[in-house]
């Protein structure tokens, strides 16, 4: 439990402190997973055959320190046409997987991925998007992304046709920082 003196600011009616920022320090620094960013306002891209984010936020750099880890989760919906949707997550300018979520008649997907850090440079994750429970016959995926300093984490899209059209319904980022 925390004790009311390791924060500052305004206390609310029921004797909170109720300064966020000192609240999502402490709970990084005791290891808690939290929500960094979600929202369930849907936004569609349609028109461009160019990469796109979906959705992103800023995670904090020394966040994930040398073991944390993070999930991004996403309902998508999409007009079914004969082409696939490529998309996928992206840390900083790198995508971590290029994938098409969506088989050419699909009108709806849910995107769920996590990556771990190992090192502060250095992230693992698995080859491609699965469904819970489902293996991979892919070997574990590696890249050395600087966690120390800032970094966009989304997902990106690139319809195949301008005519295609691909919708985010909800998402949210949950940060694990390292215990």
């Amino acid at each position: 439990m925390f004790n009311n003196d390791q924060f500052s600011g305004a206390v609310n009616r029921a004797g909170f402190r109720a300064d966020v920022a000192q609240f999502d320090t402490a709970k990084s620094s005791l290891g808690m997973s939290y929500l960094l960013a979600q929202s369930s306002t849907p936004f569609n891209v349609t028109g461009t055959t160019g990469v796109t984010w979906l959705f992103s936020a800023t995670l904090p750099g020394g966040l994930l320190q040398d073991i944390g880890g993070a999930r991004i989760t996403a309902l998508v919906s999409a007009v079914a046409s004969a082409n696939a949707k490529p998309m996928g997550p992206r840390l900083g300018g790198s995508n971590l997987i290029s994938a098409s979520l969506f088989p050419a008649a699909s009108a709806s997907g849910r995107l769920q991925f996590d990556f771990y850090n190992r090192g502060a440079g250095l992230q693992l994750w698995p080859a491609t998007l699965q469904a819970p429970g489902q293996n991979n016959a892919s070997a574990i995926q590696t890249t050395a992304i600087d966690t120390t300093v800032d970094q966009l984490l989304g997902v990106v899209v690139q319809p195949i046709a301008v005519g295609d059209s691909i919708t985010v319904e909800a998402w949210r980022i949950e940060v694990f920082p390292a215990m």
